[in-house]
């Protein structure tokens, strides 16, 4: 198996470091990087979880590409029609319960 990228190994131990994207570096609080021990490990073993770890890393990095860029919505399905209306009544419903709760605000 490859050695992942950003894998090191330092007195018998593991570390991972990933790059975090410099458009998502705000998002992260202005990190860099992360960097994941996992410890004193084989290197049969180090090798997938490392590829595992980035690859999550990976697909958490699309989703928050795809939340802080949405695509637009050009057509308004019945599907999607009820799931609007679903989310807007459960937030009405969670209002009133909330006023009901305490009427001085």
């Amino acid at each position: 198996m490859a050695k992942p990228l950003g894998l090191t190994q330092r007195r018998g131990s593991f570390q991972l470091r990933i790059v975090i994207p410099k458009d998502l570096r705000g998002h992260y609080g202005g990190r860099t990087d992360f960097r994941i021990s996992l410890g004193k490990l084989d290197k049969a073993l180090a090798y997938p979880l490392a590829h595992r770890l980035r690859a999550e890393n990976e697909s958490e990095f699309a989703q928050k590409r795809l939340e802080l860029n949405p695509h637009k919505v050009t057509e308004v399905t019945p599907q999607l029609a009820q799931a609007i209306a679903s989310q807007v009544h459960a937030l009405v419903l969670k209002q009133d319960d909330a006023a009901r709760d305490e009427p001085e605000s």
